[in-house]
């Protein structure tokens, strides 16, 4: 069942990040050629591509932990001894826990604000709640993957003592 999720979350992140790269490519592509060679940009695209890139971010969260993607002084960490970096770990997987509560808490509050309101982009109003509500599942399936990696981890070090 753990595997099955990483695999998932794995999936979220290479086939989803794909996708969005590749529609942000041709959505940039469409805007710059038409910006010069018709003198007329794409209406909105700024937008689409900013609201892209937020998905982007979103559907690579989930595994960034796991997959160890996420920002860490390799420098630093390489020279701690066994005991250090178990440290470090903790208080990055503490650290990522804490984001992804943070998050969670942020995006339930904003749902229904942003919804209420009609809240979203400048030029072509693309509302700010479904995203929210992607980036709300998201915080909670990295959530689970920290909490998975950490008693993954726990094992591996309790197998090794």
């Amino acid at each position: 069942m753990v595997r099955a999720f990483h695999r998932a979350t794995r999936t979220m992140c290479f086939a989803g990040a794909s996708v969005v790269l590749l529609f942000m490519v041709a959505v940039i592509t469409i805007d710059v050629s038409g910006r010069y060679l018709f003198n007329s940009p794409l209406h909105g695209g700024q937008d689409v591509v900013g609201m892209a890139l937020f998905t982007l971010f979103v559907l690579i969260l989930p595994y960034s932990f796991r997959a160890d993607f996420h920002v860490r002084m390799d420098l630093l960490y390489t020279a701690f001894p066994p005991w250090g970096k178990r440290l470090a770990d903790v208080f990055g997987a503490a650290g990522a826990a804490a984001f992804a509560v943070a998050l969670i808490y942020q995006t339930y509050i904003n749902i229904p604000r942003f919804y209420t309101l009609g809240a979203g982009t400048l030029e072509v109003q693309i509302p700010f709640w479904p995203f929210n509500v992607l980036l709300l599942v998201s915080a909670a399936i990295m959530l689970v993957s920290v909490v998975l990696t950490i008693l993954g981890k726990q094992r591996a070090n309790g197998d090794e003592a």
